[in-house]
């Protein structure tokens, strides 16, 4: 996001707890400094990893004030659930020995390690596909 000069970030969506994916949460205070609570979606064990690593942004007492605050949404990955209006169709895919999170949300997929493609769609219907 630096190397980019990203200026707004709406959301963050997990995909799953590898080190390499949620490092980075501790570097959104700038955004929610300017932005507010940052909204944040993964399945119940990402999030609950997430609360393990970065326990002092989801601690409710003696919290440090300088830690970026968040909204947390654990999605199914087999429910659809809402962002900004706009429906999130999430789907699972992955590894023998661990599942990752697929979304698609307007015309965009993101299918990282994923083996199938969500209710319904196939790669055509993106006009952005994120491997």
């Amino acid at each position: 996001m630096l190397s980019h000069k990203v200026q707004h970030l709406e959301a963050i969506l997990f995909t799953h707890e590898h080190a390499d994916h949620t490092a980075g949460l501790d570097d959104i205070r700038p955004f929610v400094l300017k932005q507010g609570d940052m909204p944040i979606y993964g399945l119940p064990r990402v999030i609950e990893q997430l609360r393990i690593r970065f326990a002092y942004i989801f601690a409710t007492e003696n919290r440090y004030e300088g830690a970026p605050s968040v909204r947390v949404t654990e999605v199914d990955a087999s429910t659809l659930f809402p962002l900004f209006g706009q429906e999130v169709i999430p789907y699972c895919g992955g590894t023998w020995f661990l599942a990752y999170l697929g979304l698609s949300y307007r015309e965009i997929s993101l299918y990282h390690r994923c083996k199938t493609y969500p209710r319904g769609r196939t790669l055509k219907n993106f006009t952005r596909w994120i491997p």
